[in-house]
């Protein structure tokens, strides 16, 4: 089991990573784990730099919304469709009437025992949502800036640097070899902005 929990920096669309933790286990990261990889970016570039924590759909949570709250960090996580709000069936149901222009809800709802604002757009019968802590009305442009670390994950496991071929299996030489993927990746974007 590889499992990388990952925290990276946007820049010129591409996510640059700062922090990262191995996860002995298949399925998704934890509270606990969340916090301590958080934390350890948290020590390299300040919480008061930090301008926005975009996640995907699995970073959701009451412990996780309550703890991120609680420390003031600005966040822009996906929620399920079929995740249900409180006084209501489903988001999917709650937003069934928007369609290719972002609808920003301008009041808190409650989702996981936590008051969140919601955004959402629909794009090729897919609906996205994303619930923020503050208001904001770009927040659909600013969340799909997330899709840059996946950018990152490409590059890293198949287009040019094939990690995912590896054959180690013990910890302490996958995490060594992640971090040369990391600097070599950084030097390259380095070398390519000075040839543009």
């Amino acid at each position: 089991n590889i499992n990388i929990l990952t925290i990276g920096i946007v820049y010129k669309k591409i996510a640059f990573p700062i922090a990262w933790m191995l996860l002995n286990k298949r399925w998704n990261s934890n509270f606990n784990e969340r916090k301590k990889c958080l934390q350890k970016a948290i020590k390299l570039i300040w919480k008061e730099n930090i301008k926005w924590l975009l996640a995907d759909r699995e970073f959701i949570w009451q412990e996780w919304f309550d703890y991120l709250l609680n420390e003031e960090i600005p966040f822009w996580i996906r929620i399920r469709n079929n995740f249900k709000l409180l006084n209501w069936k489903s988001v999917k149901i709650f937003f069934k009437w928007v369609w290719k222009k972002a609808k920003y809800i301008d009041k808190k709802i409650t989702i996981c025992w936590v008051e969140v604002y919601l955004t959402a757009i629909k794009v090729k019968n897919e609906l996205m949502v994303i619930a923020l802590n503050k208001r904001w009305s770009n927040s659909i442009n600013i969340y799909l800036k997330r899709w840059w670390i996946e950018v990152l994950f490409w590059c890293l496991k198949k287009r040019w640097f094939n990690f995912e071929d590896t054959h180690l299996t013990d910890y302490k030489k996958i995490s060594m070899l992640i971090w040369i993927l990391w600097i070599t990746f950084t030097w390259c974007h380095k070398m390519w902005e000075e040839r543009e």
